[in-house]
């Protein structure tokens, strides 16, 4: 079984056509597929992540600040009490939308790769969304880290599926490559057989 990674960067998934690809997958064909996967990334993005968290961080100073300036006009001790309330209400929120977006963006991927096996299958191609090195479709659950993790598309390729064109294109089966040979062989001339002639017969008799 071969095997070929591509990862997410910068909110999508590498497209670039390998070298690893050439006998099993065409240009064309990958290139689709990709732009399906691509898709499905730009409508279900990932969370924020830790620039999601400087954020939230960034309001709470905001409160603490403005919670100080009104308690030194007001005197209130009470307004000290709304800061951890706050605090919790806001961390809580923020973690419960990271990990639906998270878990959202992880079906819809499983998904896909799902749909595009139901046609790749048959060719021996197999589409798999792997997650920190392992496959997010035979986890329970969504992901457990809150936190930003290595995503990346696995197109596994079954060299059995494959023998047909080896025996018939030799090593570089694509329809991407052209073989050319190196050396040009010219075909040998026989000696031209003598035609057989009547008339002679007739003279001999």
């Amino acid at each position: 079984m071969k095997a070929s990674r591509f990862r997410l960067l910068n909110k999508k998934f590498d497209d670039q056509y390998t070298f690893d690809l050439n006998g099993y997958l065409t240009r064309s064909d990958f290139a689709e597929n990709m732009a399906k996967i691509n898709q499905v990334v730009a409508n279900y993005p990932l969370p924020a992540g830790m620039s999601g968290l400087f954020v939230v961080a960034g309001l709470w100073v905001l409160m603490v600040v403005g919670i100080s300036v009104a308690w030194s006009y007001t005197q209130i001790v009470a307004l000290f009490v709304a800061i951890p309330v706050v605090m919790v209400a806001s961390g809580t929120g923020y973690w419960y939308i990271t990990k639906c977006k998270r878990s959202k963006f992880e079906r819809s991927m499983v998904d896909i790769c799902e749909r595009i096996n139901a046609t790749e299958n048959i060719r021996g191609i197999n589409y798999r969304f792997s997650r920190d090195g392992s496959d997010v479709a035979d986890e329970s659950g969504s992901s457990k880290k809150p936190m930003k993790h290595n995503y990346a598309i696995v197109i596994e390729f079954d060299d059995r599926f494959n023998i047909p064109s080896i025996q018939k294109y030799g090593k570089f089966p694509s329809e991407d490559f052209v073989s050319v040979p190196l050396f040009l062989h010219k075909s040998s001339q026989g000696v031209v057989p003598p035609r057989y002639s009547e008339k002679k017969d007739e003279e001999k008799v």
